[in-house]
């Protein structure tokens, strides 16, 4: 684990190093898409959906609020929302990489079905992720992120995820 978490830091100062690759995209720009999502640790995999919303802060900083509902698993479900943060690099006029930090909460329940037995950890997240477009308003992503989990009988994840998002403009 803290193999993975150091490689992933090592990635991200890289990343940031080389600051004259910055992506372009227009301040106020929105995106609302779809990724699917494997989230695995040593003990158990889950594979979920996670509608998500993107707002351009700036030309190069983009914010992300996903909802990950991951599908039911031997009486185990879980569910999470997360803000992330991007700082966009481009590699060229169609490709962008990126660093991802964010926040969140994880809950988990043990029947499959979000009720009195749910239990919420707050969580942090770092990893990377690549977005291609393939026109000025449609693009795909993939994503490989580390989730931290902190709390009693809380699990750490490794996220790999891959999407499609639709940009537009108010």
């Amino acid at each position: 684990m803290n193999k993975l978490v150091k490689r992933i830091v090592i990635f991200m100062v890289v990343l940031f190093a080389i600051g004259s690759w910055t992506a372009k995209a227009q301040k106020g720009t929105m995106a609302a898409g779809l990724n699917y999502t494997l989230a695995f640790n040593s003990d158990n995999s889950f594979s979920g959906l996670a509608p998500k919303f993107q707002y351009y802060l700036s030309d190069v900083i983009r914010g992300e609020g996903v909802t990950t509902f991951l599908f039911p698993k031997n009486k185990n479900a879980y569910m999470d929302i997360a803000v992330y943060a991007h700082y966009l690099f481009k590699l060229d006029e169609k490709a962008v990489v990126y660093p991802i930090v964010g926040v969140g909460l994880l809950s988990w329940s043990t029947t499959a079905i979000l009720d009195r037995d749910l239990s919420v950890w707050p969580s942090a997240a770092l990893g990377g992720g690549i977005e291609y477009a393939f026109t000025d308003k449609i693009s795909a992503n993939a994503e490989l992120k580390y989730k931290i989990a902190s709390g009693s009988n809380a699990s750490n994840f490794g996220w790999l995820s891959i999407g499609v998002a639709y940009k537009f403009r108010r």
